[in-house]
């Protein structure tokens, strides 16, 4: 299975003009890769199994009722089915077209793909 491309700012920068994002929202999601350390030149490791413990823990401690889940990495496809079936929480697996696992959008409640259309109410005109 092919990896997705780094991090690095100039796929982000490609990301986001691609996606034809107001200014606004352009700033807000370099913020927050910032903010959430994602805005590097190196891919992190194991970040898959810290989602899949976040989203375990969380829901035992009943922090959510709903995961809005961004992802395509069929490795999640355990810890959600678990959420789902043993926390009876829901999961919604929000993916691209690319670099998505059938496996967890099964294992999820319920999901949707993500598109420039499915984004036009933040696009420029």
């Amino acid at each position: 299975m092919q990896r997705n491309k780094k991090l690095d700012p100039e796929n982000i920068k490609l990301v986001l003009n691609t996606l034809c994002f107001c200014g606004i929202c352009k700033k807000k999601i370099r913020d927050l890769l910032i903010a959430l350390d994602l805005y590097k030149k190196h891919r992190e490791k194991g970040v898959d199994v810290r989602i899949a413990i976040d989203l375990i823990c969380l829901a035992q401690e009943k922090m959510y009722d709903v995961a809005i889940l961004l992802s395509g990495d069929s490795d999640l496809a355990p810890a959600v089915e678990r959420v789902v079936q043993k926390e009876k929480k829901k999961v919604i697996n929000a993916y691209f077209l690319t670099n998505t696992g059938k496996e967890l959008r099964d294992a999820s409640s319920s999901c949707f793909l993500i598109n420039p259309l499915s984004l036009k109410d933040c696009m420029k005109n």
